[in-house]
């Protein structure tokens, strides 16, 4: 749709996006603001080659595919829900300067209302691990493998909380 708008600088989307498709901002290098405050899935190469240093996955989002971030080398700061399966291969591939994650939705609720102070300390650290690692991976690696073995790490951990608190 704007693929290589090179002087399109922010978007607003409203609240009825459900699918941004593939290559929907591609190659977009002057692009560094994106609102979008809903939306299902997010397509292949959505926002590749972009500016973007901050971007918040919606908690609606089920999916973002393949290279949606790809070549975003200004991409600083992400805040997502915490879902199985939503990450696929390589849609942070290329974003050296990728170092923190911030978690939103329920999951904060989950770990404040754990009875142990224990279970609850051991929660928090393992949602703020990724941005201990993240700063460790080097600049040529594909950081979505460590985003997903950590998503699949934390909801584990959290299983185990459910499973021992009952």
């Amino acid at each position: 749709a704007f693929y290589a708008c090179w002087d399109l600088s922010s978007v607003e989307f409203g609240r009825y996006l459900d699918t941004l498709g593939e290559s929907a901002f591609d190659q977009c290098n002057s692009l560094e603001t994106v609102k979008m405050p809903v939306v299902r899935r997010i397509g292949q190469r959505a926002f590749q080659d972009t500016a973007i240093s901050e971007f918040d996955i919606p908690l609606g989002c089920e999916v973002v595919e393949g290279c949606a971030f790809s070549g975003c080398q200004s991409l600083a700061r992400l805040s997502m829900p915490l879902k199985e399966g939503m990450i696929q291969d390589r849609a942070f591939i290329g974003c050296p300067r990728l170092v923190h994650i911030d978690l939103i939705g329920s999951v904060h609720d989950f770990v404040a209302s754990l009875h142990l102070k224990e279970w609850r300390n051991e929660a928090k650290f393992e949602m703020g691990r990724i941005n201990h690692v993240l700063p460790l991976s080097g600049e040529r690696t594909d950081k979505t493998t460590a985003i997903r073995e950590w998503i699949q790490s934390v909801l584990e951990k959290m299983e185990h909380y459910k499973v021992e608190h009952y």
